[in-house]
């Protein structure tokens, strides 16, 4: 499974790490920082957020050892 994970910083100096998963394929540098910097301009989270600082597409694999 894929997971967008995106790292803003607040006014206070500390970071929200907001993840989404099933991130779409394709997903550009532009067009992730278009979405984040709405986020932040449009302040829609109860923390305040100052500027996107970093994102990356996480894609993991679970393999089972044992048990289901």
């Amino acid at each position: 499974m894929k997971t967008l994970r995106m790292e803003f910083s607040t006014p206070e100096g500390k970071s929200f790490l907001l993840s989404l998963p099933n991130a779409k394929d394709g997903l550009t540098e532009v067009a992730v920082q278009t979405a984040m910097n709405a986020l932040v301009t449009q302040n829609v989270f109860t923390s305040t957020l100052s500027a996107p600082t970093s994102a990356e597409v996480v894609d993991r694999t679970a393999t089972v050892l044992f048990g289901a």
